[in-house]
């Protein structure tokens, strides 16, 4: 499978060999992150996230799979890679990327097994209490509001506009808000 974002070819035999997760296991691999929302700019990676399911047999042995899969920073990919279990977790628990993934449209979904897009049926379901309460801690947390002031704080000292990385978080916590 591959994916081209920008006339750059992201393998997603490169993601998975780097990750040690068979290809055919992936229930759903979408782009999302700032091209999901109209915000990348010429210096953006592309951002990947995966749901996997592990083999049951590693999953009950000694040394199971790790649940969520980071590379590292600075790639021309940028991916998380959870097992399903872990995802049935935080999609439980309200987790923004989660529940978000659920809504996406077609032309972001790279893979989308019959069992993911029943899941992705009843994704009404998420939409609760749990939810709201995670939307509205993550954005006004330690990496939302918390931090956009951090930065103002700073930031006035220059008298200068907003910077792009600024304008960047605004819009993420007021999407946080808006979604909530």
């Amino acid at each position: 499978m591959e994916f081209c974002f920008e006339n750059s070819p992201i393998r997603m035999k490169d993601i998975f060999s780097n990750s040690l997760i068979r290809p055919f296991s992936a229930h759903v691999s979408a782009v999302t992150g700032c091209s999901r929302y109209n915000l990348q700019t010429a210096n953006s990676d592309t951002d990947m996230f995966i749901v996997y399911q592990a083999k049951t047999s590693d999953m009950l042995g000694f040394h199971p799979p790790k649940q969520t899969i980071k590379n590292s920073e600075g790639q021309l990919c940028d991916y998380t890679i959870h097992e399903v279990h872990r995802y049935c977790e935080l999609l439980l628990a309200g987790d923004a990327r989660c529940v978000e993934t659920l809504f996406l449209d077609n032309h972001f979904l790279i893979r989308a097994l019959p069992v993911w897009r029943q899941l992705a049926d009843g994704k009404q379901l998420f939409l609760n209490k749990a939810c709201l309460d995670k939307y509205l801690r993550d954005a006004h947390g330690s990496k939302g509001t918390k931090l956009l002031l951090s930065w103002c704080a700073e930031h006035e000292k220059d008298n200068c506009p907003l910077s792009p990385k600024m304008c960047k978080l605004l819009y993420i916590i007021v999407r946080l808000l808006q979604n909530a």
